[in-house]
């Protein structure tokens, strides 16, 4: 495997039920060449085992448990602590890439030499008004 290209942060916070297609939609990228920095943010569901369950089946994946909730914010700030990589991307753990994301942001970046892209995104967790696809708005 070459070196990765994106280190991808995920932070999650009780978020169980949704992490297996968050990281599904991770592993069937048409890259390759990505690691994940996955951050339980003091999760007292199965988040963090998940994240844990992740990390010892694919080397790729790499997790950070915070001991208690400190906020999105920290969360992704933790990540990026350990990003090592050229590029670097964030993905919430109720949130799902498609499968050519890291394809055409990276190759985005590659071909226009921006500074940062942005993408839409699945929202996995329905809000009282539904499913929800794109920036959210009501956070």
């Amino acid at each position: 495997m070459t070196d990765p290209a994106i280190t991808v942060i995920v932070p999650g916070l009780d978020v169980a039920p949704y992490v297996p297609a968050a990281l599904d939609s991770l592993r069937r990228q048409t890259r390759s060449d990505w690691r994940a920095v996955l951050v339980d943010d003091g999760s007292v569901d199965a988040t963090g085992d998940l994240f844990a369950d992740a990390a010892a089946r694919d080397d790729r994946f790499q997790v950070v448990r915070q001991p208690r909730t400190r906020g999105l914010g920290a969360a992704r700030n933790a990540g990026l602590d350990l990003v090592t990589t050229p590029f670097v991307g964030f993905l919430d753990a109720d949130d799902e890439f498609t499968p050519r994301a890291l394809e055409r942001m990276i190759g985005t970046l590659e071909r226009t030499g921006s500074d940062f892209v942005i993408g839409a995104y699945t929202r996995l967790r329905p809000e009282r008004r539904g499913p929800h696809q794109g920036p959210e708005r009501s956070r």
